[in-house]
């Protein structure tokens, strides 16, 4: 009846840059109140495909930056937008802006086979319902069978009981190898997902002054 709230996400555009994301544009948030005064934010859904570890979803994550808004807004409620986080020029005594890079034909295959190995939408799921149980089924009254009369001669005595088998052994369990670094934690997380490789994350370049 009741659901748990749930911790909105820490994601950070800052650790980020480089990586292919999909992401589905929730709302417009206005007028949100932050230590920095009041802003607003776009609301998102995303899943980064290019974590070391394997595709990683992230819930309720807000974008302030002006930029990314206007990338996304258009896009509230629609297809999920597939782009790679990039940042573009600073201005002068600016931070350089958080900007959404266009996607490749790699890049496009790679976020395809992602979705269809989690049956589409990784934020939807689809609820099951338990069958009904069948109606009873009025049984005929049935007459008492007579009693027997038992023989009187005296049944043999039973056999022994065979002796018992020897419990099968329990075979030994495989004790799964130590883990190796994030590429195999990443070709594991593919392979689970029956994924291949994904393209890799380029190293982001320096922000510009």
């Amino acid at each position: 009846m009741f659901k748990q709230p749930s911790a909105g996400s820490d994601f950070k555009a800052a650790d980020h840059i480089g990586h292919l994301i999909i992401f589905y544009v929730r709302e417009l948030r206005e007028g949100i109140v932050t230590s920095f005064g009041t802003s607003d934010a776009i609301s998102v859904d995303l899943v980064v495909l290019t974590d070391p570890k394997g595709p990683r979803p992230e819930t309720q994550v807000l974008l302030f930056q002006k930029p990314l808004i206007g990338s996304l807004r258009t896009s509230i409620g629609g297809e999920p937008v597939l782009a790679r986080l990039g940042q573009g020029t600073a201005k002068p005594g600016q931070s350089a802006p958080y900007i959404l890079q266009p996607f490749n034909e790699q890049d496009a295959a790679f976020a395809t086979q992602y979705l269809n190995s989690v049956g589409g939408n990784p934020f939807q799921s689809t609820p099951t319902f338990a069958a009904p149980a069948p109606a009873p089924v009025a049984q005929a009254p049935v007459a008492p069978l007579p009693q027997a009369v038992p023989p009187q001669a005296a049944y043999p005595a039973p056999s022994p009981a065979p002796a018992a088998y020897p419990a099968p052994q329990a075979a030994p369990i495989p004790v799964p190898a130590p883990a190796g670094n994030q590429q195999a934690e990443a070709m594991a997380a593919m392979q689970a997902l029956g994924m291949t490789v994904p393209p890799p994350a380029p190293v982001p370049a320096a922000p510009h002054a």
